[in-house]
């Protein structure tokens, strides 16, 4: 199913949600009456509307005959109700005071109507990249608007800003060691030191340089950057110009002074290089019995191959021989030298949208489909947390995952999963902000039984969204959001969530899973 989702919007307050008190949420509830909330936001009814915080009359704030108004900046009343608001003056009828909050009732959906006025969790702009660092206790993510934004693990826990707002890169990429952080945009290229965020070194600019992806040497000396064009290398600590290979190329990597390239082809190629570019040295790839590298006639290879941070193997796809498989069929490990080492066959049902292989920071595991793998070691073991959208990034343990996950046609989320651990899944506040919804904007909630989940849904676009409620509200965690639903529900048991409008579907209420 095409993932998209909607941002629920709230205002800040406290209310009771499922029997936890939830501080960062609350709403103005609309019954099926004109007069509890009427059409639009700001529309009087009897009882009158009184002004929100600065005294300005409407903003938002609807009182309704006998109903109950949970706004708590508002400044609403309601005929014999409560006032709710800072600066608010009662209505006919009103009692200035506190804000009333009432209990969600955790077994039902109700109709909610919702302001731009604050959000959970804090926005971002869209994510462009995911990536963990080498000792995988966080994970930086990139966002169009420029930010690298590196986050605890721990939920709750405020992240660190790596890189300001501005001109985003299109890469990042730690050193092995986790102090740097190198970036790539056109083939400009910079490193910024970790602990600071600080810009440590500019790259010498050459036009000849329009690299795309970047990636430090193994040893933290160079750092290389690559398009479909050109590959350049610069040394770390001057950011002198070193070395410079023309190519189609898909991957790099460096260790030891020597150059590890994959290029775009039918079959692809990998090659190993001097610095200088003057010795170079075809790798020839031991491929399995009964399997063949991509041709023009059996599977697309527009993913190309992929080499480790260490620059000592490298992963790519395979098919069977003579056989019409995509692209994700199977996917093997190769050392440097070319020697097979793993090959695996992609499960049924589990599509990717990019390249199925991946490595954790260091370079030590290897993200084979679902199948992870010590390369020292050559153990593997299957991550069931891997799917469609987590498959871009492992952690140093083997057991996180990450990925981009899609909101809308226009926004990506960060994403992470843990193996074994379905309630561990979580988006990386990069939903948009949507400033221009129409005040009549209409939203379903429901409350899961147990009053650990919230899940919204809309008949318009953004849409629907699956949370994990926090104690404190504003610290809640979205999970995965889900296609056009304007009506959603839990079971008895909160085990499972039904959202249903373009069709419907029954999802896991621990990880949204279909």
């Amino acid at each position: 199913m095409d993932n998209r989702t909607t941002l629920l919007i709230w205002t800040l307050a406290t209310m009771e949600i499922g029997g936890l008190a939830c501080d960062g949420a609350r709403f103005r509830l609309l019954d099926s009456r004109q007069d509890a909330g009427g059409p639009t936001g700001g529309s009087p009814s009897t009882g009158g509307v009184t002004g929100g915080t600065g005294g300005a009359a409407g903003s938002g704030g609807v009182g309704a005959r006998g109903s109950t108004v949970v706004d708590g900046g508002a400044g609403a009343a309601s005929m014999g109700g409560t006032v709710a608001g800072t600066g608010g003056v009662a209505a006919a009828g009103g009692q200035a005071g506190p804000v009333k909050f009432v209990p969600v009732d955790s077994k039902i959906s109700r109709l909610w109507r919702w302001q731009a006025c604050g959000s959970i969790p804090p926005m971002t702009g869209s994510a462009l990249q995911a990536i963990f660092p080498p000792a995988g206790d966080a994970l930086a993510v990139l966002y169009d608007d420029g930010r690298v934004l590196l986050y605890p693990r721990q939920e709750g826990a405020a992240p660190k800003l790596l890189r300001p707002a501005g001109t985003p890169p299109t890469s990042i990429a730690f050193s092995l060691d986790g102090g740097s952080l190198a970036e790539v945009a056109a083939g400009v290229a910079r490193l910024r030191d970790v602990a600071t965020g600080a810009t440590v070194r500019n790259m010498k600019v050459n036009s000849s340089c329009t690299g795309d992806a970047v990636r430090f040497s193994a040893e933290g000396t160079h750092v290389l950057a690559w398009d479909r064009k050109s590959l350049c290398v610069w040394q770390a600590s001057d950011g002198a110009l070193v070395g410079q290979l023309a190519g189609d190329f898909s991957s790099a990597g460096m260790k030891n002074g020597r150059i590890l390239t994959a290029e775009f082809g039918f079959p692809p190629s990998v090659k190993n290089w001097s610095l200088s570019g003057l010795d170079q040295t075809q790798v020839t790839l031991e491929v399995p019995t009964g399997k063949m590298l991509p041709t023009t006639a059996t599977i697309p290879a527009q993913d190309g191959l992929w080499i480790s941070p260490r620059g000592d193997t490298f992963a790519g796809p395979l098919s069977d021989v003579n056989g019409t498989f995509s692209s994700e069929t199977f996917v093997t490990l190769w050392s440097a030298d070319g020697k097979l080492l793993e090959s695996f066959r992609i499960p049924d049902g589990l599509g990717f949208s990019g390249p199925p292989y991946a490595y954790s920071g260091s370079g030590a595991l290897a993200l084979l489909g679902n199948e992870v793998v010590d390369i020292a070691s050559n153990k593997h073991w299957t991550n069931t947390a891997v799917d469609y959208e987590l498959f871009s990034s492992i952690d140093a343990t083997g057991m996180l995952v990450a990925g981009l996950s899609y909101i809308d046609d226009l926004h990506t989320a960060a994403a992470t999963g843990e193996n074994g651990n379905p309630t561990a899944r979580r988006l990386f506040g990069s939903l948009p902000q949507s400033p221009g919804t129409p005040s009549n904007s209409q939203t379903v909630l429901s409350i899961s039984p147990d009053g650990s989940r919230l899940a919204t849904a809309s008949s318009t676009l953004p849409n629907s969204l699956l949370w994990r409620v926090a104690a404190d509200f504003s610290a809640s965690v979205p999970v995965r959001s889900v296609e056009i639903p304007v009506e959603v529900s839990f079971s008895a048991n909160s085990r499972e969530v039904i959202f249903s409008g373009d069709g419907w579907g029954i999802y896991s209420a621990d990880d949204g899973a279909y």
